[in-house]
């Protein structure tokens, strides 16, 4: 059988299921769920442009939740897709912005920000021991006193790099159409590149 219309019966009442599960659990409540860093980062398209934004968790195995989770999987997709589109991604004859991750002007920022998410989301880092303000000059987390603490940022992340380059990737795809070319050496010697890594937050931890 083909696949319910956004606008069928059958979908409609799978999304209704889904937000009484949601209020079910308490997980309704979207500004929490923020402060807390407590959920999933996912693809929604807000005032015609797509935005990462956290959404509750879906638990595995609830049945209910399947259209929630096929939506979200969707947006991931029609990301990808129009944002293909609209930087001509595929297409060879346009000069298009390549280039290696950590080396792109915005990197640091974008690292220091999906960095404190990662901490906070899947570490679950104490705000009472941590401000979630860093000492940038080596990347230090300082304590709520702005005093420094005997933790790093870099060396806290060192597992979730991946998880971060991938969502600054995504983010610079969406704004201005940025490839990233960190492991084709092939793309950076035709374009004359090398990987710098000129600052602490560029560096891969072991």
């Amino acid at each position: 059988m083909p696949e319910p219309s956004p606008f069928s019966i059958t979908y409609i009442c799978g999304m209704i299921g889904a937000m009484e599960s949601f209020k079910n659990r308490g997980l309704e409540n979207r500004e929490n769920n923020v402060e807390r860093e407590d959920g999933e980062w996912c693809y929604e398209k807000e005032n015609r442009k797509w935005e990462l934004v956290l959404l509750p968790k879906l638990p595995l195995f609830d049945s209910s939740l399947y259209a929630e989770r096929n939506r979200r999987m969707d947006n991931t997709q029609r990301m990808l897709e129009e944002t293909e589109e609209q930087w001509k991604l595929k297409d060879a004859s346009v000069s298009h912005n390549e280039g290696i991750l950590r080396d792109h002007p915005q990197y640091h920022d974008l690292y220091l920000k999906w960095a404190m998410r990662y901490l906070l989301n899947k570490q679950g880092l104490d705000k009472s021991k941590h401000s979630g303000r860093i000492d940038d000059f080596e990347g230090n987390l300082l304590r709520p006193d702005g005093k420094f603490s005997n933790k790093w940022l870099n060396n806290e992340v060192a597992n979730g790099r991946e998880w971060i380059d991938e969502n600054c990737a995504m983010e610079l795809r969406i704004s201005e159409g940025f490839i990233d070319i960190t492991y084709n050496d092939e793309r950076q010697a035709e374009l004359g590149i090398e990987r710098s890594y000129s600052g602490w937050w560029t560096h891969d931890e072991t």
